[in-house]
């Protein structure tokens, strides 16, 4: 394998894309209306779907493999910092500003002309909102928790540890040999790792998921298979050793779970060695995917349109679907609101996830055809390119 890897569009990336935002939304879904008092199968359900927060892992583990292969592909260019940062720019600042003046200026605004005053739950202190400007929600919610910041914007949190990450990481990829980053890569799996288990050890849980530090294992994972993938030997090396830790990776997981009893992350295990398992095992997952290109049951299944239709459009997805769980369950949309009117909690749970990704996805889609399209256009300009380089379909 050489740079092929490294250019080409690679469809199996959006299949995975969407996989982990449909995970994220199914997260968000039985967090924001399941309800105590559940059926054991609902509470079993709970579970799984409660491991969804691992789609943030495969996100990152995505973004780095992707981004990396950007950066080490143009890294000789003269122009290299500004393509790079003007192309992030026009793909994830419109949306997310947007996105912002909406939930912490316009919404406020209009609930005090309609003489209801906003509450502290629904929006953010002064504090939270210059934070969020500054893509630096995490580090609010490293300090005050997840149930002090409103859940309009707490999920900026895995966004924020993108773009921090991403400020550091185009130099680093310029100034290191591609072994040199190989090594680093190694490295920054192993230090997140142990940087959360001292983060827990201090009793600071909710720190330990959201800050750049404790969360650059999965980024450094992807970009490290995205370097191996620029020669041939490492590449089929790196095939052989996925295909080898697979299960070795699972099976730890698995017992993982059954010794702490849950799938949440705020568990000490699940959110410290757990973290650092999902993360191997989706940089396999890729790894195998890649290498198993042609018609293989796995290939299909993950390049297949509806994933993919979910992959195009994720990052609105991964933006609105958090606020629309959560309105969705002041009205009432729930399993225990559903029930009533469908008698069955199974087809209330059910019409929960339907309702709730049917209609993100309404908007995702409107997003991008009426906004996002309009800002992704700046892309083909010659100052935001260079010769040769990816054209993504959905840049992360």
């Amino acid at each position: 394998m050489d740079k092929t890897v490294l250019r080409q569009h690679l469809p199996v990336a959006d299949g995975l894309r969407g996989i982990a935002v449909l995970a994220t939304m199914i997260f968000h879904i039985q967090f924001f209306t399941l309800v105590a008092g559940a059926p054991l199968w609902e509470r079993a359900y709970a579970m799984v779907a409660g491991l969804g927060w691992a789609g943030v892992d495969l996100f990152f583990v995505l973004s780095g493999f992707l981004i990396t292969r950007i950066l080490y592909d143009t890294r000789a260019e003269p122009n290299y910092y500004l393509v790079f940062y003007l192309r992030r720019l026009v793909r994830i600042f419109p949306l997310y500003y947007a996105t912002l003046l909406l939930v912490l200026v316009l919404l406020p605004a209009l609930m005090h002309i309609g003489h209801v005053a906003p509450s502290g739950a629904t929006f953010a202190s002064p504090t939270t909102q210059f934070l969020a400007w500054l893509y630096l929600v995490n580090w609010d919610l490293a300090i005050q928790g997840f149930g002090f910041v409103t859940p309009f914007i707490a999920h900026f949190w895995s966004l924020s540890v993108e773009e921090q990450f991403y400020l550091v990481w185009p130099a680093v990829v310029r100034a290191l040999s591609r072994r040199g980053l190989m090594a680093l890569c190694v490295g920054m799996v192993v230090a997140a790792a142990l940087i959360r288990v001292a983060l827990f050890s201090k009793g600071w849980p909710t720190a330990a998921y959201v800050l750049p530090f404790a969360r650059m294992g999965g980024l450094a994972i992807g970009a490290f298979i995205a370097l191996a993938a620029c020669n041939a030997n490492d590449w089929m090396a790196l095939g052989k050793w996925a295909h080898r830790a697979m299960p070795v990776v699972v099976a730890l997981f698995a017992a993982l779970v059954a010794k702490a009893g849950t799938t949440g992350f705020g568990d000490p295990l699940i959110g410290t060695v757990g973290i650092s398992l999902l993360s191997l095992f989706f940089g396999c997952a890729l790894v195998m995917l890649i290498h198993g290109a042609g018609d293989g049951q796995a290939q299909r299944l993950v390049r297949s349109p509806a994933l993919r239709w979910f992959g195009k459009y994720s990052y609105c997805l991964y933006v609105v679907n958090q606020p629309t769980m959560v309105i969705l369950a002041k009205l009432g949309i729930t399993v225990a609101g559903l029930q009533a009117l469908l008698h069955s909690r199974a087809l209330a749970l059910l019409g929960v996830n339907v309702v709730g990704i049917g209609i993100c996805a309404l908007i995702a889609f409107a997003s991008w055809h009426l906004f996002e399209k309009r800002w992704l256009a700046l892309k083909h300009r010659p100052q935001l390119n260079h010769p040769g380089i990816i054209k993504e379909a959905v840049p992360t």
